[in-house]
């Protein structure tokens, strides 16, 4: 095919220019034999520790950022009193539900809390979860640098 009997589709203008207008990315097919430029690869090399993690620097009194999950910080504070605001779509009976209890866990997907005053658990998924208040002061960070059980994910 050559450039003279080629239609672009409606709308689409190539780009002008010099010597690459004629290969494939140039806005024209490749002509059949014409050889194309390939860049040469560039070998991909992870950043190096340096005092650092790849997600950014770590901050004084604060999670490191890839463990600063709603899941850690719960850990963090278990035992304390919270009030957790749900909403639960397409629910007839109730869209919105607040729960007050004691953190027992947290998991990735979810939290438990239990009732002080009835000794009822919830299971909450965390997909439900709009916000959570503390009725005291929050831990952000484990005493003595130690993290254990933290959980840390790869991004998504």
């Amino acid at each position: 095919m050559s450039k003279s009997n080629y239609n672009p589709p409606y709308g689409y203008q190539a780009p002008q220019g010099g010597a690459g207008s004629q290969g494939f990315y140039g806005g024209y097919p490749p002509q059949y034999g014409a050889q194309q430029q390939v860049p040469p690869a560039v070998p991909f090399s992870p950043p190096q520790g340096g005092g650092s993690n790849a997600t950014g620097p770590n901050v004084p009194g604060m999670l490191p950022p890839e463990q600063s999950y709603i899941e850690n910080i719960l850990r963090l504070n278990k035992g304390k009193l919270v009030t957790l605001y749900a909403t639960f779509e397409n629910n007839r009976e109730w869209n919105a539900k607040i729960f007050k209890g004691i953190i027992e866990a947290a998991g990735r997907d979810h939290v438990i809390l239990s009732d002080p005053q009835t000794g009822e658990r919830n299971l909450i998924p965390m997909v439900y979860v709009d916000y959570i208040t503390f009725s005291e002061e929050i831990e952000y960070e484990y005493p003595f640098g130690a993290a254990p059980n933290l959980s840390t994910y790869s991004p998504r």
